[in-house]
């Protein structure tokens, strides 16, 4: 991240937020906008971001596919994207 300077981070899959914070701390320039589709591990995540004074890290709640393209559409390009999400049979 830090060597392709990226300020636009996009993260599918949050879980507790701890990579989009380690992200968000290593690069306080950047956005890392991370998506999470499980209510209780959002929580844990934005939580966890307001703990830390981590401004620059956003936790998304909803579904990839349904919240994706209206970030995408706000957004613009992200200069990195890291997916690690959606482990249902069904997506995979």
């Amino acid at each position: 991240i830090q060597y392709l300077k990226a300020e636009k981070i996009l993260e599918l899959g949050t879980n507790a937020g701890y990579a989009a914070m380690y992200i968000g701390a290593q690069n306080p320039l950047s956005t890392v906008f991370s998506i999470e589709s499980e209510s209780l591990l959002w929580r844990l995540a934005l939580s966890n971001t307001q703990h830390c004074s981590l401004s620059n890290v956003k936790p998304i709640f909803g579904a990839f596919q349904e919240v994706l393209p209206a970030i995408c559409q706000e957004q613009g390009k992200f200069d990195a994207i890291i997916i690690d999400g959606d482990h249902t049979y069904k997506a995979t």
